[in-house]
């Protein structure tokens, strides 16, 4: 982007000791400089226009990005992300968290949207937590194999213990109203 005289910088941030930060990313670009207490990140639309820089070497915050639309593209300066949480996407592109070499859990919440690049996952030698809901075009043999992912390849398999799970689903009857409804018997690893 351009980084202009337009640029909200914020310098004030590095010697606090402020855990969260909220932030509506529509506006003017951001250059941010975080304190090493830094905890969480949100980001409400679009990230592009986000530069973070002097991150304090303890700063390791979640970023969570609200009604992006698409998949933002890597916050410029934040590559040692550990967690990202994306809501609302449309079209999650995966290619775009390659810079995140570092990230070890990926949460991503589609509107009834697209996945693309799921390949690219492969890159994210730490993963160790996909959460991926909500997307239609995602195929299994499109997804890296184990040895891809060696983090996620430690992962053991659980069975669900009946007593304490349930299984239930929404589905919209005639674009009006939510039926409700849910399995009686639960079982699977």
């Amino acid at each position: 982007g351009d980084w202009s005289s337009d640029v909200c910088s914020s310098d004030l941030l590095r010697d606090t000791l402020i855990q969260s930060l909220v932030l509506s990313t529509e506006a003017t670009p951001l250059a941010l400089a975080l304190p090493g207490s830094m905890l969480s990140l949100d980001f409400s639309g679009p990230c592009a226009a986000i530069r973070v820089t002097a991150v304090d070497a303890a700063c390791t915050p979640v970023m969570s990005v609200q009604g992006a639309g698409a998949l933002p593209p890597a916050v410029e300066g934040l590559e040692g992300l550990r967690s990202l949480i994306a809501h609302g996407v449309r079209d999650a592109d995966l290619s775009r968290l390659t810079p995140y070499t570092s990230l070890e859990r990926l949460t991503i919440h589609g509107a009834l949207g697209s996945l693309r690049n799921l390949g690219a996952l492969a890159s994210l030698r730490s993963l160790r937590t996909i959460e991926l809901n909500d997307f239609y075009s995602m195929r299994a043999e499109d997804f890296p194999g184990r040895d891809a992912l060696p983090s996620l390849a430690r992962a053991s398999t659980y069975e669900i213990d009946a007593l304490h799970s349930n299984i239930g689903f929404k589905v919209r009857h005639l674009m009006v109203s939510w039926v409700h409804g849910k399995f009686e018997k639960a079982s699977g690893t």
